[in-house]
């Protein structure tokens, strides 16, 4: 199921590929983030699957169970730290002692990406709630907030810039969807 906010996740990703390689002096800090990223990737994975089984179950609720975001978010955390853990070891043994920095951007990145999961998490109960247009006027919100963190950061701090733009527009993502869930819930439990 493809939202809002991937599609604009996708573009602005292109456009931060573009930056991050125009302003840095080669394209090393495109290449370290990427695979920091792809070290991350699993994080996203946890909570939006967990939220997709019970997709057909958000319909009928009118708020997502406690048991199920305690579940989510341990298992996400759980992971994380798993992911850093091993992301040292493998960068260590598969790679050469100038792709540690990897391994520092990794530690955010990671964080980041588990924020971004979070998020799509309460996103998959909100879309099942119906309400389409809040998640576009959200998806706009963050797209935005990426485009202007980038190229706030990235020109001035290159590869460090994309990581903490990561990781501060993953806090503006959940910021939002938390929003966004308190006011469906608040809705739905006053049409009861």
């Amino acid at each position: 199921m493809e939202t809002h906010f991937t599609t604009l996740k996708r573009l602005f990703l292109v456009t931060f590929y573009i930056l991050i390689s125009y302003f840095g002096i080669d394209n090393q800090g495109v290449g370290f983030y990427s695979l920091s990223l792809m070290l991350s990737s699993p994080l996203a994975i946890i909570p939006s699957t967990i939220a997709t089984i019970q997709y057909r179950e958000y319909a009928y609720r009118t708020s997502i169970s406690t048991k199920s975001i305690i579940i989510t978010l341990i298992l996400s955390v759980v992971a994380m730290f798993a992911i850093w853990l091993f992301v040292p070891i493998f960068i260590d043994y598969f790679y050469t002692s100038e792709f540690a920095v990897v391994s520092q951007y990794n530690r955010i990145v990671s964080l980041g990406v588990l924020l971004y999961g979070m998020a799509d998490f309460i996103n998959r109960f909100i879309g099942a709630q119906g309400r389409g247009k809040l998640l576009r006027n959200s998806s706009f919100a963050v797209g935005i907030s990426v485009l202007v963190f980038n190229l706030a950061l990235i020109p001035h701090f290159g590869a460090w810039g994309a990581v903490w733009s990561k990781l501060i527009v993953g806090t503006i993502y959940l910021s939002l969807m938390i929003y966004c869930y308190l006011k469906v819930t608040k809705e739905l439990k006053q049409s009861l």
